[in-house]
């Protein structure tokens, strides 16, 4: 029992040096990520939204940087990165290629809102298609 009491606490410690070094980078500070910490046995797994590809760099490059880690799994997501999938899922999926082409995707935290002219079934049938993008943690048609 001890010694889950100590990589309890060392985790947890982990979990903290790691919360700490984000907050230390202008980005994430200006940005506020919707970040998920999981810290077991020295391995740390960060996932989550980030608003760029530049930022998801930066804190999976800053995390990797830290020594005290056994290692890191990034399950991190941006928001570019998230705007093309919902957009190629659209423009493939069979239920919504038929859609005229013009409308604007836009992804952000997540969240990705689709505006363009839609019936009510082309409406229900894009969102769904993007709600199984993963990633996506919410929908706005229109």
């Amino acid at each position: 029992i001890e010694a889950t009491a100590n990589s309890a606490e060392t985790d947890l410690d982990l979990k903290v040096a790691i919360e700490e070094a984000l907050w230390r980078m202008d980005t994430t500070r200006i940005t506020h990520p919707d970040l998920e910490i999981e810290v077991r046995d020295g391995h740390a797994t960060v996932s989550g939204v980030v608003n760029s590809p530049m930022i998801q760099e930066l804190i999976e490059e800053t995390l990797r940087g830290l020594p005290e880690l056994a290692g890191v799994t990034m399950q991190l997501v941006n928001d570019d990165a998230l705007k093309y999938s919902a957009a190629y899922a659209l423009a493939t999926n069979p239920r919504t290629r038929s859609i005229q082409p013009g409308c604007r995707v836009v992804s952000h935290d997540g969240h990705i809102h689709v505006i363009g002219n839609f019936s009510p079934g082309e409406a229900m049938a894009a969102e769904e298609v993007i709600r199984a993008v993963s990633g996506v943690r919410g929908v706005k048609i229109n």
